[in-house]
């Protein structure tokens, strides 16, 4: 009975002991250097990046930027300078002519 519970633990402990191993590895990694995940282009707006990180080092700290809801999480991740508004009410959409 004892050999059982002990083995029992001894699993867990291992198996969390490589988990930890495994994330303090990727951790040591900056997110660039991480090139397994990438964003679709099709989906992301990616090619605005350099042109938006260009604006927020030219403005304050905090400037207002709004946007649809679809990219706030986008805006808040890469450009940390800005401060990000998002309204749900009412989806913004390009006209296209």
């Amino acid at each position: 009975m004892r050999e059982r519970s002990v083995s029992r633990y001894l699993i867990r402990v291992v198996m969390t002991g490589i988990a930890l191993i495994a994330f303090h590895g990727s951790a040591q990694l900056p997110s660039t250097a991480q090139k397994w995940v990438k964003l679709d282009g099709a989906h992301w707006p990616i090619e605005l990046l350099p042109e938006l990180q260009a604006i927020e080092k030219s403005c304050p700290r905090g400037t207002p930027i709004f946007n649809d809801m679809l990219f706030g999480g986008f805006l808040m991740y890469h450009t940390l300078g800005f401060r990000v508004f998002i309204d749900d009410r009412y989806e913004l959409t390009a006209i296209n002519s």
